[in-house]
């Protein structure tokens, strides 16, 4: 059985997101999280095929997402 992370705050989020993670935060569903994460304007991490982002930045680019 997978347990699922609730975020209450911001400050539960873990240092480094990955879509599963952004999905949530943002509500949306997990091709919807690939596309946004996949845009020029957001400050993704590629490791491999893995697409991470850092919560400082995420935080940033959510108070200013250029889209």
């Amino acid at each position: 059985m997978k347990v699922q992370k609730k975020f209450t705050s911001f400050d539960a989020l873990p240092v480094i997101m990955n879509v599963d993670d952004v999905m949530k935060v943002l509500r949306v569903s997990k091709p919807n999280a690939y596309k946004i994460m996949g845009s020029d304007t957001f400050p993704k991490l590629s490791i491999g095929k893995r697409v991470l982002v850092q919560k400082e930045a995420f935080l940033q680019w959510l108070n200013n997402p250029s889209f």
